[in-house]
């Protein structure tokens, strides 16, 4: 049977074999699932909407995702997704559980994200190529093995004389400068319709997740106004003349968005390209070798899923997709 790999499931190859056998074909998956991943597909239909259609409602094709009938239930949050300052005292009385704030705060930020997208990134697109195109790449050999993903959009945008092939990603933290030179996902999507739009270019479109809140003091006395001042009192004058009066402060929420646009380097094409075959390879050889360096993520600091499961056999908090049970 032909080989279908995503990025996401070479991701998970190259982590650990091991649990990419047990995700991918024994099909036992955790029953929790980061947030990241429906609140991420919820903004993506979102901008989707607003690049496809002038008469779209971006906005309300967001709330229609993100919401109690289209989440699992089993979504699991992080501390990046909590902001309470985006709630109001009445939502937090109203939701004493920390997951119904953290849902909350996380629909705050996504319609924070839309308008952030349609006053910072819409204006510089001149053209729109297309939206969640499909790719599809074939290995050379007769195998039928493939490699498939989606194209978030591909834009004319200011400033680059070739279209863009764009991912749209939300993020905690900032993104590397050098990102899109290094990244698998886009080098392939790049490699994959370069002759098309005959562009090696390539850019991630990073919203962040964390809000930034622009406070702007208004003096009730003398109406003196500043932003983000660090002052107990107004300090507008001098000496004696000094106000001195009270502030009123109100916050207004704003979005970073990051645009990293780049030329994919041909060492890299070449470099990831040889990697998908050795992953097709490798799988079909049955090498699902367990890497115990992983059962950790470098970068996150979380246990992998199947974590007590290699251990000790303990299927507690997963599921076998084929049988809903393990």
């Amino acid at each position: 049977m032909p080989i279908k790999l995503s990025n996401s499931s070479m991701d998970k190859y190259i982590s650990c074999a091991f649990a990419y056998k047990l995700h991918y074909i024994d099909k036992i998956r955790p029953l929790a699932q980061p947030s990241t991943l429906s609140f991420g597909g919820a903004v993506d239909k979102a901008f989707t909407a607003m690049l496809t259609s002038s008469d779209a409602d971006p906005e309300a094709v967001f709330l229609a995702e993100w919401n109690f009938e289209n989440l699992s239930g089993h979504e699991t949050y992080s501390k990046s997704d909590l902001d309470l300052e985006l709630l109001t005292d009445e939502e937090q009385a109203a939701n004493p559980d920390i997951n119904n704030l953290s849902r909350l705060s996380l629909q705050r930020k996504g319609l924070l994200m839309i308008k952030a997208l349609r006053e910072k990134i819409l204006p510089n697109i001149e053209h729109v190529h297309s939206t969640q195109e499909a790719i599809e790449l074939k290995n050379q050999d007769s195998s039928g093995d493939t490699f498939i993903g989606f194209i978030d959009f591909v834009a004319s945008y200011k400033g680059y004389d070739k279209p863009i092939i764009f991912d749209l990603k939300t993020s905690s933290v900032p993104y590397k400068t050098d990102s899109v030179r290094d990244s698998q996902q886009l080098t392939i999507y790049s490699y994959a319709v370069c002759d098309k739009y005959e562009s090696r270019l390539a850019g991630y479109v990073v919203l962040s997740k964390k809000i930034r809140k622009n406070r702007t003091k208004t003096c009730t006395k003398c109406s003196h106004s500043v932003l983000n001042n660090t002052s107990k009192t107004c300090n507008s004058g001098e000496g004696k003349n000094r106000c001195g009066g009270e502030w009123k402060t109100t916050v207004e929420f704003d979005v970073d968005v990051q645009v990293i646009v780049d030329e994919i380097p041909a060492y890299t094409e070449e470099k990831i390209l040889t990697m998908i075959d050795s992953t097709h390879q490798n799988i079909r050889a049955q090498n699902f070798e367990q890497n115990w360096d992983n059962c950790i993520h470098p970068k996150y600091h979380s246990k992998c899923p199947f974590y007590e499961l290699c251990r000790s056999g303990d299927t507690k908090g997963l599921v076998n997709t084929t049988k809903d049970e393990v």
